[in-house]
């Protein structure tokens, strides 16, 4: 899926979130966002996965503004998306497959959502396919709320992975992993995406893993794009730069996020 963002502007109680926001994508780039914490990361894909419609600019998916698509159009276009939150935002009480089923009751009729999820599970062999790749098709019947919260993760990623999206937005998809399995994640992604010419843009608190596996590296900062670069073209002063206003302990006592090596000792490129 194409993406353009033209002067995007957004504000939230008064303040602006993002200031004249201008990039381009091409169907099947991947992208990692970097940037301190409350630099519009998250209202930016809640903006590409038509959750919001934007103050002022626009937001362009396959050449569509989004502000011009009837309801319909948006239901259609959200389909072809699909959105790894940090929340999960799975049903606790709902089985693995479930939860994963949920994932394309927008492209059901609504006699078939219900049957699939009340009745009998449909599309059984596609689920345990994504489960295979996130490595826990063993938990397809367990109910979402015996999980660890890594493992919920894996579950979400499923979800998203079944929806067989154009865009996969993925907002900090490695915040509840290990670093082994933040990795096992990342290859997953770029693998998936070569194969299904998907977009991928992810937002990452880790630096290294961006820039060890997405091409592209666009840097937010202040609401607006800081720089917008190749990945080998990052260089230690632009991450220097890009995060020297973080505050890392303010923040990982309030988000307890894992801050940015860079925030605390040089990154060698």
């Amino acid at each position: 899926m194409d993406i353009k963002i033209t002067h995007l502007h957004q504000n939230f109680g008064g303040a602006p979130v993002i200031r004249d926001m201008d990039f381009s994508v091409m169907s099947g780039e991947r992208i990692a966002f970097l940037g301190p914490n409350g630099v519009g990361k998250t209202t930016l894909f809640r903006h590409m996965n038509l959750m919001i419609t934007p103050a002022a600019g626009g937001v362009e998916l396959d050449g569509a503004a989004i502000s011009t698509l009837s309801v319909k159009e948006v239901r259609a276009m959200k389909r072809r998306i699909a959105t790894i939150y940090q929340q999960h935002n799975l049903i606790p009480r709902f089985k693995v497959i479930n939860n994963i089923l949920a994932g394309r009751l927008g492209q059901w009729s609504t006699t078939r959502a219900l049957f699939s999820l009340l009745i009998k599970s449909l599309d059984v062999d596609d689920v345990r396919d994504v489960l295979e790749k996130t490595g826990i098709a063993d938990k397809m019947y367990w109910r979402t709320d015996r999980l660890s919260v890594g493992q919920q993760q894996w579950v979400a990623i499923a979800r998203a992975l079944y929806q067989n999206p154009d865009l996969l937005l993925a907002d900090e998809p490695c915040a509840s992993l290990d670093p082994r399995n933040a990795e096992k994640l990342i290859r997953l992604l770029v693998n998936w995406s070569k194969q299904h010419n998907t977009t991928v843009i992810a937002s990452f608190h880790d630096v290294e893993l961006a820039l060890a596996y997405f091409p592209r590296i666009i840097g937010l900062k202040d609401g607006a794009v800081f720089f917008d670069l190749p990945a080998g073209q990052v260089t230690k002063q632009h991450l220097q730069d890009l995060y020297r206003d973080e505050k890392p302990r303010e923040v990982e006592a309030k988000e307890n996020v894992v801050i940015p090596a860079c925030c605390i000792t040089p990154i060698e490129i």
